[in-house]
């Protein structure tokens, strides 16, 4: 767990493509869970998307990024961006800094992002 100027972020330590990364995540929802009672928070900010999808470290495999972009349009689910690996959100997250404070680029991208879900969140 760490603490950022909007709250704790519980975080851990995920080998891609590992066969317990499932598990992994189903803990780290657990825990978020857990913190929030114990604080009573109402609410709890999860990484994924409700309105979209945002491809995380897309460049680590070009070739599977390419499907899940196929995936999404034959779906009907929008993409809303795709994110380059970076040692900066690690980095980040390891200090328990936003990352989007830490690099430029990112931090314009997940705006769009954040504007986009505001205004389809609004309509609906």
């Amino acid at each position: 767990m760490a603490e950022s100027k909007f709250g704790d972020m519980i975080h851990a330590r995920l080998i891609p493509g590992a066969d317990t990364s499932g598990k992994l995540v189903s803990e780290v929802k657990k825990k978020a869970s857990e913190i929030a009672k114990k604080k009573s928070k109402e609410w709890i900010l999860i990484d994924v998307s409700p309105a979209g999808l945002v491809i995380n470290k897309y460049d680590l495999n070009e070739k599977i990024s390419e499907k899940i972009k196929s995936y999404c349009q034959e779906e009907e689910i929008e993409l809303l961006t795709k994110i380059p690996y970076s040692r900066i959100i690690v980095e980040s997250l390891k200090k328990g800094e936003l990352f989007v404070d830490n690099d430029q680029d990112l931090r314009e991208r997940m705006l769009k992002v954040k504007s986009h879900l505001i205004k389809k969140l609004e309509v609906e």
